[in-house]
């Protein structure tokens, strides 16, 4: 696996920021369009979730309203992107 070019990192990284804003605002419908409608997700409330709205009602709804001041650690994330740049997994951390 080879490091993402740099605007492909810079991608990624704008990313993780509007979904921390979406946190923050307790947005849940302006975050919808950062994930694809068959995501799967696991978090503090449940282990695995598919699709949206079952992610929404099982985590999101569960956590979003309680955080405070949510931000990720930026210059912590690290992606692998597609060869055709059409795809990108990514990690972060929070703080």
């Amino acid at each position: 696996i080879s490091t993402p070019a740099a605007d492909d990192l810079d991608a990624v990284r704008r990313w993780f920021k509007q979904l921390a804003d979406h946190v923050r605002a307790v947005d849940f419908e302006g975050a919808y369009p950062l994930f694809a409608d068959d995501l799967i997700a696991f978090g503090t409330f449940s282990d695995f979730v598919t699709e949206r709205p079952a992610v929404v009602r099982e985590q999101w709804n569960n956590v979003w309203p309680t955080i405070r001041n949510f931000h990720w650690r930026l210059d912590g994330v690290r992606a692998i992107v597609s060869p055709d740049r059409l795809g990108a997994i990514g990690i972060g951390y929070t703080f």
